[in-house]
Formats: structure tokens, C-alpha cells, sequence
């Protein structure tokens, strides 16, 4: 008798655990998953990205250009200042103008590159500040206190995704 009211006892509480465990609401997720890449290309910073770079790319395109233009003209002007037979000072001095030209374009190139990358970089970054704070919003409004990217996550049921939220809210007339 008392092996079945101990049974008894046991099953009760097993009972009583399972209901009461299954009444409360799921709990919210620690952290939250999305997928930068879509929130990109659906509210069109992908594209806006891909003309910036393109326009800044073929604004130092068209500088290295005027710049060689510029060099050559150099060039030719220097060429100008001497008679039609040239001597080997003036081969030297022609050559030692074409080495120190090609090392200021290279200087030029360089500094003009490491500008258009910084400001790429900027343009980019300024775009993920914008995605980040309206998912860091709806992170918080989740429970959240981490956001994922979508790619470093092995397994996620879905419920922690708020990739759509994020899309939804900057193409929504508020923001």
C-alpha cells in the first residue's frame, strides 16, 4: 500500500509538473538571428552600395587619367624646350623627368586609392549603422540581449529570426 501511494505521490507531481510547464508561454529567445544580406538587397542598400562604388570607381578612373594626361604633357613641353637632336644630357634629363613623374603618379594613385576605399568603407558602414539600429530596437523589443548573423548560426528554429522585422520596419513609411 505504501509502494502505491508513493507511486501515486510521483505521478501526481509528474502530472502537476508536465501541465504547469506547459501552460506558461515559450520563453523569448536570448538572442535574435538575421541575415544582413537580405535586409540589403530588400530595402535597396545592396544596390545604392554597388552605384556609389561604381561612381567612385570611375571617378578615380577618370583622375588617373588627367593625371597621366598631365604627366605626359610635362613630358612633351620638357621635349619642346630642346632642339630636334638630342643630346645624352637631355636623354638623361627627359628620362630622370619620366622616373620622377612615374613616382608621383604612383604616390597619387596610391593616396587617391587609400581615399576612395576609406570612403567606400564610410558609405558602408554608415548603411549597417541604419540596419543595426533599427534590429538592436527590435532585439530589445524580442527579449534579446545578442543579434547573430544569419550565416554564423548552425541551427535556429526560426523564431529568432527578425530579418523580415528589420526589412518591414526601414521600408515602412515611419522610418
Amino acid at each position: 500500500m505504501k509502494q502505491n501511494t508513493n507511486t501515486t505521490i510521483i505521478l501526481f507531481m509528474l502530472t502537476v509538473t508536465l501541465l504547469v510547464g506547459c501552460d506558461k508561454e515559450s520563453p523569448k529567445p536570448q538572442a535574435v538571428v538575421m541575415n544582413i544580406g537580405t535586409i540589403s538587397e530588400a530595402t535597396g542598400i545592396k544596390e545604392e552600395i554597388k552605384i556609389r562604388t561604381e561612381a567612385i570607381n570611375q571617378q578615380f578612373s577618370e583622375n588617373m587619367k588627367a593625371l597621366s594626361a598631365e604627366h605626359r604633357k610635362e613630358i612633351e613641353d620638357e621635349k619642346a624646350n630642346f632642339s630636334d637632336s638630342p643630346s645624352e644630357e637631355y636623354e638623361k634629363k627627359i628620362q630622370t623627368l619620366q622616373e620622377q613623374l612615374r613616382e608621383r603618379f604612383i604616390v597619387a594613385r596610391n593616396e587617391k586609392k587609400a581615399k576612395l576605399a576609406k570612403e567606400i568603407s564610410e558609405f558602408r558602414q554608415s548603411h549597417f549603422d541604419e540596419i543595426m539600429s533599427v534590429a538592436q530596437i527590435i532585439a530589445l523589443e524580442h527579449g534579446a540581449s545578442i543579434i547573430l548573423k544569419a550565416g554564423g548560426v548552425f541551427w535556429s528554429d526560426g523564431s529568432a529570426d527578425i530579418t523580415d522585422e528589420v526589412v518591414e520596419r526601414m521600408s515602412g513609411e515611419n522610418y
